[in-house]
């Protein structure tokens, strides 16, 4: 299992999330306060993970994290 902490100046607490030893994200944690624009792209990986079909693995987490939300 890898966990990744994700900070960022952009905003104040952080992010866990979870890997298995396959690579897919089992779970994350969100102990960060956002900007309203940075919660609602982040309230999209609940709704990302609740579409995925059944034994698809899910893209990483730096898909979304790369985003220019989160760089200002």
């Amino acid at each position: 299992m890898k966990t990744y902490i994700l900070t960022s100046e952009e905003f104040t607490g952080e992010i866990e999330f979870r890997y298995n030893d396959a690579g897919q994200l089992v779970g994350y944690d969100n102990r960060a306060d956002f900007y309203a624009r940075q919660h609602a792209a982040y309230a999209y990986i609940n709704a990302y993970m609740g579409r995925i079909a059944c034994g698809t693995q899910p893209k990483h987490a730096e898909t979304y994290l790369n985003s220019e939300l989160w760089n200002g």
